[in-house]
């Protein structure tokens, strides 16, 4: 203690102390606020971050669900749309109905593939899917507009020859082989409402882009033989 402290007066140095702890009350009261608000944050940030994940898994789902439900519903409408021994108008129904149901999925596999930064294994390998389904609902496409000029234009049925007709049924195999793929990410004993999850990591990404792209190469030569 300074000489000059000692010989002040008794009041003045009890106000000097005072100050000073004044001060160190109010800089711990700031830290400790400080603290508290920062633990919120992080509270708030951790929930932000689960309800974040909880509708991406509960989205996903729904695509997915959707995406296979409307592979498998266009699968007998292709087999119909071949099938010479329907009528005409049920031949051109059912190959309106597959190119709907296709346009369906397509866009259920590119919204999965946006769920994920581009270049990452998710996101290629959902476009690779989203591309299948592209060329397959291009030949159906295809297939419909052969129908429709000859059935409405000419009033006669267009048929295809055995070559082609085997290439739609190997495409309906495929897209069988894939929907099979893609349901093996759903697990039976969770419900996806309550307690969201991420498929794709129960999928093999890497057979489900390999059937794509079965799936599509079928779908290029089918294209290179239709009339």
């Amino acid at each position: 203690m300074g000489e000059s402290e000692l010989y002040e007066p008794v009041e003045r140095r009890r106000e000097k102390r005072k100050s000073v702890l004044k001060r160190l009350t109010i800089v711990n009261a700031i830290f400790i606020i400080a603290i508290i608000a920062l633990a919120g944050i992080s509270v708030s940030l951790f929930s932000l971050a689960n309800d974040y994940h909880d509708a991406k898994y509960k989205a996903q789902y729904v695509l997915a669900d959707t995406l296979i439900d409307s592979m498998t519903a266009a699968q007998p409408n292709i087999r119909d749309m071949i099938d010479s021994s329907n009528p005409g108008s049920s031949r051109l129904a059912q190959s309106a109905y597959a190119d709907a149901n296709l346009k369906e999925a397509r866009a259920c596999a590119y919204a999965i593939s946006v769920m994920y930064p581009d270049g990452s294994k998710e996101s290629v390998t959902f476009q690779s899917v989203e591309r299948a389904i592209d060329q397959t609902e291009y030949v159906v496409y295809s297939y419909n507009a052969l129908l429709y000029s000859r059935f409405i234009y000419n009033n006669s049925l267009w048929e295809s020859n055995s070559t082609i007709n085997s290439m739609y049924l190997s495409v309906t195999d495929q897209m069988t082989s894939l929907a099979d793929l893609l349901s093996a990410g759903m697990d039976s004993s969770r419900d996806w409402q309550s307690s969201p999850y991420s498929l794709l990591k129960r999928m093999d990404l890497e057979a489900i882009a390999q059937a794509s792209g079965q799936l599509e190469a079928t779908g290029v030569v089918l294209h290179s033989i239709l009339p």
